[in-house]
């Protein structure tokens, strides 16, 4: 595993990721599963709840009640979105270093750091919205700035969720064009994905006996394609990062992570 051991051009930055997924597959899917089936379920039975919204001025109250839902679902994507992040860059960050990947080990690991982990998932997730609303391509800009770097400068250095924001910022100089370019190709793939996914679903919204069998099960087809999809992104992200970190500091840039926060000598904040 050269990643964060030597200079990298982006192809062989890319193959040396999907090499480190694949050698540790097995351990990687089942970090994905632990969060990834148990949030469709979450989601599938919250959204089985919205009413359908009248359309009369006495449905006020169930338009409340299908805007709070829809808040609340908001919030748990944005919450089991982080911790999946938080885990899959924890694990391919072991991965990287050539160390055994265990569930119970990665999700311990987040847990501790939840509080960062959410800090920083809600603040990326301000940003980056803000960048959508003023600008498609602001917003476009955050998002890949901090898959790239927020997460895995989170779960490696073991920085605050602010900090983390900032390494985001700072880590980008010099490294515009590797990191858009693995990671918009890592969004393609995922996005290419999901258009076959949905369109070998979509003919069973025809042949179906009803519409809660056909949501039912395109929600488990979801759940398992997610399983497959979701390390890709962390995968290519942690990758840039320890390219990116040794550019910038010298490599190897993958060196055994401290127990504790780093000095401020030590970490890439200058």
């Amino acid at each position: 595993m050269q990643i964060g051991r030597t200079q990298l051009r982006a192809g062989s930055l890319v193959g040396e990721s999907i090499n480190g997924w694949f050698t540790n597959f097995g351990s990687i899917i089942a970090v994905t599963a632990v969060i990834t089936i148990p949030t469709f379920l979450v989601t599938f039975l919250v959204t089985s709840a919205v009413p359908e919204v009248e359309t009369t001025v006495d449905g006020t109250e169930e338009i409340g009640r299908a805007l709070g839902i829809a808040l609340l679902v908001s919030f748990l994507a944005i919450l089991f979105t982080a911790i999946q992040s938080a885990a899959l860059t924890t694990a391919f960050i072991r991965a990287y270093r050539g160390e055994s990947i265990s569930v119970p080990s990665v999700y311990a690991e987040v847990f501790e750091r939840l509080g960062p982990v959410l800090a920083f998932a809600f603040l990326s997730t301000l940003v980056i919205l803000g960048g959508f609303v003023a600008f498609i391509l602001p917003g476009l800009i955050f998002t890949v700035l901090f898959t790239a770097f927020g997460w895995p400068a989170l779960m490696y250095e073991r920085v605050s969720g602010g900090d983390a924001v900032g390494i985001s910022f700072r880590m980008i100089a010099g490294n515009w064009g590797l990191t858009f370019g693995v990671v918009i190709l890592g969004l393609v793939i995922v996005f290419f994905a999901s258009l076959a996914i949905g369109g070998l679903l979509a003919p069973g919204a025809f042949t179906a006996p009803d519409a809660e069998a056909y949501s039912v099960a395109q929600s488990i087809v979801q759940a398992l394609a997610s399983v497959l999809i979701a390390p890709l992104i962390p995968a290519l992200a942690t990758a840039v990062y320890f390219e990116a970190k040794g550019r910038r500091d010298g490599f190897p840039s993958i060196d055994e992570a401290p127990e504790g926060p780093l000095t401020e000598s030590d970490s890439i904040i200058r």
